[in-house]
């Protein structure tokens, strides 16, 4: 539950402050990855996945990369 908080504030900031929609798994890898219990590489891309089959991601697909987003009601603070 930690974990998903700070993923969603750093997600709530990508998105009031600066109007980006998605990160991609190696910006919030960058940003958040002590924060995330230390997941990185495909430890962090398999948690992100299972949060976005949960309802809580939007899973972005761009060139050779893909991000993820919030949903409006997770980043809300309302689970999906």
């Amino acid at each position: 539950p930690m974990a998903e908080a700070w993923l969603r504030e750093l997600l709530r900031l990508a998105v009031r402050s600066y109007g980006v929609t998605a990160l991609q798994v190696e910006v919030i890898e960058e940003a958040a990855s002590s924060k995330l219990g230390d997941r990185e590489g495909m430890e962090l891309e398999l948690w992100l996945e299972s949060l976005f089959r949960g309802g809580k991601l939007v899973r972005v697909h761009g060139g050779d990369s893909v991000g993820y987003g919030p949903t409006p009601r997770w980043l809300e603070g309302k689970d999906a």
